[in-house]
């Protein structure tokens, strides 16, 4: 078995820890200070260095950590491995301790456990996210499981540890039992577990923007095509009034007064079926299914006014709220 770490690696990181830390403050003062033309340099020593001291600070604490677990075992702490050869076989020992194994074990277990329990969290959370965006139908569903599967990491992390907690199949990483597989350090347990949970935030977030930025998009979907709508109402209303028609007199009032045109149903007039060529359908009742944010056959009422067409989405269920904003509803003026 190799040394790990050694006093000689803990002053070092301690060195650049220091050094790291010296440097944010030089290019904070820099910024703070409005220095002409040291914007970038402030902000590049401020970026790196801060990375630096990320990595220094974890080293540190590996270090100390691994110096626990020689202590534990009754070993020397090593100033310098190279001594003693990078063999911990070589390590001078204290006191021996013989019969008790896998002291460490243990953090194996509490690491499955805090697996576990954040798995649940996030699962929890993730769950109220389906319900916050249930209206969004197959959308949120596909979402939902997406970030499900991913979150299952967790439970093979859980797996993972339960079986390093056991101590006849694994060791202490300052063990020398080779007939063992060495388990994760306690340091590598919380390092999985700390990356795991920036993932999972992250994941989640990502899950609630893309979800709301389908709910946008549907929204401006339902506008476009109402605008369509009331331009094409627009377009054959104007052509109706060059060259009027009594077979299409009732319709053209129905516009003025104002009328469900999904509603609508065979024995079409020529202003009728004007305003279905255009939109490229056989029936208007096709119009119905045609609204993304809708969550069945939605009505569309049509007023007519002077030069203007008034168009409304009408969701069939119920009103959904976001954002302090009705959406049972999307109305648009046509020709303004």
């Amino acid at each position: 078995m190799k040394i790990k770490y050694d006093c000689n690696y803990l002053r070092i990181v301690y060195t650049l820890a220091v050094g790291s830390v010296i440097a944010v403050i030089a290019g904070i003062m820099l910024v703070v200070m409005e220095v002409s033309g040291t914007e970038e340099i402030s902000f590049w020593c401020i970026f790196l260095a801060g990375g630096i001291f990320i990595v220094s600070l974890a080293g540190i604490i590996s270090a100390k950590m691994y110096f626990g677990r020689l202590a534990a075992y009754g070993y020397e702490i090593p100033d310098n491995k190279r001594t003693y050869s990078n063999q911990l076989e070589n390590l001078p020992r204290a006191s021996m301790i013989i019969e008790q194994t896998s002291l460490f074990g243990k953090y194996s277990r509490y690491g499955m456990f805090a697996c576990l329990c954040l798995y649940a969290v996030f699962m929890a959370i993730n769950s109220i996210l389906f319900i916050k965006w249930k209206f969004m139908g197959e959308d949120n569903i596909t979402v939902f499981i997406m970030f499900s599967v991913f979150l299952l990491i967790w439970l093979i992390l859980v797996i993972v540890l339960k079986r390093q907690s056991n101590k006849d199949k694994y060791r202490d990483d300052v063990e020398t039992d080779t007939s063992r597989k060495v388990r994760w350090s306690t340091e590598l347990i919380i390092f999985n577990i700390v990356i795991m949970f920036l993932l999972s935030c992250f994941a989640l977030l990502t899950q609630d923007s893309m979800m709301n930025y389908m709910f946008k998009a549907r929204i401006e979907y339902d506008r476009e095509m109402a605008y369509r709508i009331g331009d094409v109402i627009k377009e054959s209303v104007d052509e109706y009034i060059d060259n009027p028609s009594e077979d299409c007199e009732d319709t053209y009032k129905a516009l003025c007064e104002g009328i469900e045109i999904t509603s609508w149903i065979n024995d079409y007039d020529e202003l009728q079926n004007s305003i279905l060529d255009k939109l490229k359908i056989n029936d208007f009742s096709q119009l119905k299914d045609d609204f993304k944010l809708s969550e069945g056959p939605a009505r569309i009422e049509v007023r007519l006014e002077d030069t203007k067409v008034y168009v409304k989405l009408v969701n069939p269920y119920r009103e959904l709220e976001k954002y302090d904003k009705h959406h049972k509803e999307i109305s648009i003026v046509s020709g303004e």
